[in-house]
């Protein structure tokens, strides 16, 4: 670490200020004009006449005058010609304004004599900035100056304005409440009005805040914050990090934001008591992120991922928080990412694990994939008497039930089901079918009197429909399936009261679909016109 001599202005370095009992003071500013860099040190008359040397001899005077004589400057101490250096520096910058005697916040849009309130200050440019966060949490002694740089207070003597600016809590302000203990989105929230020159610093400005290290790669762009929160997952189980919402309409995305910006809402999350119960690991592979957690299930085919936080904008009734999750095989996805779900969460199984896509590039190959439509319809007058339901798909990873389709990433051949029930009355069918060598779809119906029986190892999926696994059981569907091809017309099956229609094609020139039509039995159309029907009385 480079500091800058209060007294002879030239800079000096040291391997560790702290061990070395080395007191120093930080200078926080905005960027302006005609900086002074580290370069222009080496040549004090050259530097003398830039602009930016003003600034950084009041800032020497200013650091004689609190009683030390070291001063750190990010402008002319970090030598930025080397990456490594640059990178050490990003790296450990919350650390050296932490371990800072005094922080001096210089603003220079603030002019002479005005009140230290927050109509004056909310219009300073040191409140909008990406860096400047890091340095108004980091040092525990922050002193206030203005354009001519004459005090105008501390952090904790405007502690009120600064956290109504900032949003910042009073108690992160004062160090009475411990930095980690906020909640992730929380944090994210204090830094989603700022802004800094390079889209990448958006990340590495965030680093101390989170207590993470990563290398810097200038020229990432948006990759950088994508790559913050990943090792922000490696660090915790907060899974407020998931609270983001979008701006704007966008509905499917990855389950990571992809900029602070997005947690503009956060500012009243904070996590729950259970939080602490919830420590299983959360890690990232070449799936997406791996989470074992318990997962609820809606009508609508969404999944819900409870966050374990809640919105505690009112005291009286805060809501617990959730993101909706939808599925492309085994891989899940935010189904609607400018919204959070709010109220109680019950899972319908235990814990699972699961696979989040953190991006939406992780999207892209899975939204590809070749599908198989399912379209399930009955006729108008059956629909006064009848219902479909407990619809389950086998198997089941590849089914996607808010779409009601299937996908088929690349395979040749596919197996599978569509289990449902007529009620009232109870009749349970399988819609069977194979896809063979691509383009070949075989399809059928079975009804439960008609599974073969007798079989060792057979999984009955009438009465044992929960213990087929995610990719199904090869040998069970082989024997549900049907064993000749009815080409590409359609496929019949007469019950009791009614009649299953298949009919095969293609819903466009990639996917396939079966459209299944349940209508009544042409014989004799006046069995509907009887009173009682399955003892229920028209």
């Amino acid at each position: 670490m480079r500091l800058l001599n209060a007294h002879t202005l030239k800079l000096e370095l040291f391997h560790d200020p702290a061990a070395q009992n080395i007191q120093y003071a930080t200078l926080s500013h905005t960027w302006g004009e005609d900086e002074v860099s580290f370069g222009d040190m080496e040549d004090p008359a050259a530097a003398e006449k830039k602009l930016g040397f003003a600034k950084i001899r009041s800032a020497c005077e200013t650091t004689i005058a609190y009683g030390l004589s070291y001063v750190w400057v990010d402008t002319c101490c970090i030598d930025k010609s080397s990456s490594a250096e640059l990178s050490e520096a990003i790296n450990s910058m919350y650390r050296w304004y932490k371990n800072s005697v005094f922080c001096f916040v210089y603003l220079s849009d603030l002019p002479p004599n005005q009140a230290a309130d927050q109509s004056a200050l909310d219009k300073c440019r040191w409140f909008t900035r990406g860096w400047t966060l890091q340095e108004l949490i980091a040092p525990k002694d922050v002193v206030f100056f203005d354009q001519d740089w004459k005090r105008i207070g501390t952090k904790s003597e405007l502690k009120e304005v600064i956290a109504n600016i900032t949003r910042v809590n009073h108690q992160i302000l004062d160090g009475s409440r411990p930095l980690s203990s906020v909640a992730i989105a929380k944090r994210m929230s204090w830094a989603s009005r700022r802004e800094t020159t390079r889209v990448e610093d958006m990340a590495y400005s965030l680093l101390g805040i989170f207590d993470i290290n990563m290398p810097m790669i200038y020229g990432e762009g948006p990759r950088a914050f994508m790559r913050l929160q990943g090792e922000i997952l490696h660090a915790t189980t907060d899974l407020s990090i998931f609270a983001w919402q979008a701006v704007g309409l966008e509905a499917h995305r990855g389950v990571f934001a992809t900029s602070p910006a997005e947690f503009r809402d956060c500012g009243s999350i904070e996590r729950n008591q259970d939080q602490f119960r919830f420590r299983d690991e959360i890690s990232l592979t070449n799936r997406g992120i791996k989470i074992h957690t318990l997962i609820a299930h809606s009508d609508r085919g969404i999944f819900i991922l409870d966050l374990h936080c809640s919105d505690m904008q009112s005291q009286a009734s805060p809501e617990r928080l959730g993101i909706e999750l939808a599925r492309e095989l085994d891989t899940f996805y935010r189904a609607s990412s400018g919204s959070l779900y709010r109220g109680s969460m019950k899972a319908a199984h235990g814990p699972r694990t699961i696979y989040l896509a953190p991006s939406d590039n992780a999207l892209e190959p899975l939204s590809e994939s070749r599908k198989l439509k399912i379209d399930l319809t009955m006729d108008a007058a059956l629909r006064r008497l009848f219902i479909v339901k407990d619809i389950r798909a086998v198997p089941e990873l590849f089914w996607d039930q808010r779409r009601e389709c299937f996908s088929l990433p690349g395979f040749s051949n596919f197996l599978g089901f569509l289990r449902f029930h007529i009620a009232p009355g109870g009749t349970a069918l399988l819609l069977v079918f194979n896809l063979v060598r691509g383009d070949d779809l075989r399809v059928g119906f079975l009804e439960e009197r008609h599974f073969p029986s007798g079989y060792r190892n057979i999984i009955n999926p009438f009465t044992n429909i929960e213990d087929y696994p995610p990719l199904g059981d090869p040998f069970s569907l082989f024997h549900a399936c049907p064993k000749e091809s009815t080409g590409r017309s359609s496929a019949t099956h007469s019950s009791r009261n009614f009649r299953l229609r298949a009919e095969l094609g293609m819903s466009d020139i990639t996917h396939l679909a079966i459209k299944v039509r349940i209508e009544m039995l042409p014989a004799d159309r006046s069995w509907y016109d009887r009173p009682w029907i399955c003892g229920i009385k028209r």
